[in-house]
């Protein structure tokens, strides 16, 4: 279960704008995972430690948020149940994804201006 955070490639033809564009991706997904660790329901804590960020590389603008684990997708899809720990639950990954779009957007626009210096 994941969440992707990409770019379409045509837009970026030189490899060192790629490459600034993928740092930016990876900054905003690393982001987006450590708003939704919080979130993310604890019991064992085998679902948060199941976490991974798959960075975005020049030859990849996709940076990945995931939980590996065989109950990841029915923990964050399951809005009826109470979980015991203050705050975590449901959408855990699509409320922090949501929240930041737009320190999402300014995260990967800081990382291409830096190219553009």
């Amino acid at each position: 279960m994941g969440l992707n955070v990409s770019l379409t490639p045509g837009n970026f033809s030189s490899a060192r704008l790629r490459a600034a564009a993928a740092t930016g991706l990876t900054r905003a997904a690393k982001n987006i995972a450590a708003k939704a660790l919080p979130l993310t329901p604890l019991l064992d804590g085998d679902l948060r430690g199941s976490q991974q960020v798959t960075e975005a590389s020049a030859g990849n603008l996709e940076a990945t948020v995931s939980y590996d684990t065989v109950y990841a997708v029915r923990r964050h899809e399951e809005t009826g149940v109470h979980f015991t720990e203050p705050g975590t639950g449901a959408k855990y990954l699509e409320r922090p994804f949501n929240d930041s779009q737009q320190e999402t957007a300014q995260i990967i626009a800081e990382a291409i201006r830096g190219y553009l210096r």
